[in-house]
Parts: C-alpha cells; structure tokens; sequence
C-alpha cells in the first residue's frame, strides 16, 4: 500500500478542522503507520492506540499554519505523544521494567498465518536498541527520509542512516 502523498497531506490537514471528510480521509491514511510508530516506541497496544488518538486529537486542536512536510509533522507529533505516554507511563510504575513494556502476543497464531508472522517480526524488532528500533519504523513504516527523522530526533542524517544500517544488519543476521 502506497502512502498518500505530501501534498495531499498537507491539504488534508490544513482543512481538518472544517472539513469532517479530510479529517476521515487523513485518519483512513494514516492511522496505522501512525500505530506502527507508537507501538514501537511504547510496546504495547492499547497505549499505542491512545497515543494515535491524542495525536489526532492534538490535530485537530491545533490547527497547522503553514507546515512545510505534514507527514513529518503528523510522525513527529505521534512520536512525542507516545514518548510522553512511556515517560509517564515509567514514573507512574515502580515494577520491573519487563512487566512495563510487553511484548505483542496473539494467542492461538501456531498456524504460521500472518499473526505469527507478525509476532515473529515483534520479537525480532526487540533485538534492537530503542533508538534503532524507533529510526527503523520511522524510516520503514512512516516512510520518512534520513534527514527528516535527523530533525525529529535531534541526530545528524549520517547518524541516522548509520542506525538504520546497523539496526537493518541486526535483523538480517538474527532472521
């Protein structure tokens, strides 16, 4: 599935607030690279899905002005709820990291369908740092360039491609 493209974003989310349609059209679009983010950041599904929720709900409460790339605009606020939501998350709980963070688990996936395919990735994707983890979905899943996840993230876009090499290393030696 090919993503919608910037300009179209852009639009989109500049006539969120009176437009009920380009509100539904950006959310059909982008809600599930949104999730990908969050959950990667947060592992966990509920807590993934309220992070996308209060993103969109900060879009519609904030009205963009002039936003030169949305779909960056639209990740970087997603990525900064659900950082928000674990560092809360983490200072609310006094329990063993382990117990904080699980990992997504169907139940009943033996028959080698797409959930254990799924979790299969899951596990995998827990091989890597947080760092790696989160520049993998955001470049992969979100589908943002080096540079662009460099300005989200505060690293150098040779940093950052140095990540995503490392963490792409990672997975195919484990895999």
């Amino acid at each position: 599935m090919r993503p919608i493209d910037n300009n179209t974003v852009n639009r989109l989310l500049s006539d969120i607030v009176k437009n009920p349609d380009s509100f539904t059209r950006l959310f059909n679009e982008m809600n599930v690279p949104m999730y990908m983010v969050a959950f990667r950041i947060l592992r966990n599904r509920a807590d993934a899905e309220d992070a996308v929720q209060d993103a969109f709900l900060k879009l519609l409460k904030n009205e963009p002005t002039a936003v030169a790339n949305a779909r960056a605009y639209i990740f970087q606020i997603v990525r900064n709820t659900a950082i928000s939501r674990l560092r809360r998350r983490n200072f609310e709980t006094s329990t063993d990291p382990e117990e904080m963070i699980p990992l997504l688990r169907e139940e009943g996936t033996e028959d080698g369908g797409a959930d254990s395919v799924a979790e299969h990735f899951e596990e995998l994707m827990e091989k890597l740092d947080d760092e790696e983890r989160e520049i993998f979905t955001l470049h992969v899943d979100a589908e943002l360039g080096f540079r662009e996840i460099a300005k989200m993230t505060g690293l150098s876009a040779a940093s950052v491609f140095r990540r995503y090499r490392s963490a792409v290393r990672k997975l195919k030696d484990i895999f």
